[in-house]
């Protein structure tokens, strides 16, 4: 794992959707997602007012993603590009 320098993004998740290449690796107690090439991330979170919100990440080659399933959160090295209210993930 590479320290991350640069914009920082940190949500809790309802589930997440990886698209691209990613390697994945088990480090101590989580889950990393490295990107292998350039590739997008999709997050739905669900707010304190109980709505879902999607959100859409681009991330760079070798951009690594810590996943604490322990604690739902998700930290991505970017910000997002777009947000939507909903639940816009998407099947194929």
């Amino acid at each position: 794992m590479f320290p991350q320098i640069g914009d920082q993004t940190v949500i809790i998740f309802k589930h997440m959707q990886f698209l691209g290449e990613w390697k994945r690796t088990f480090p101590l107690y989580d889950v990393s997602y490295e990107a292998l090439r350039p590739a997008r991330l999709v997050v739905v979170e669900e707010n304190f007012a109980g709505n879902d919100v999607t959100y859409w990440f681009k991330l760079k080659a070798s951009d690594e993603v810590f996943v604490s399933y322990s604690d739902s959160q998700v930290h991505i090295p970017a910000l997002c590009i777009k947000s939507e209210p909903g639940d816009k993930i998407k099947c194929g």
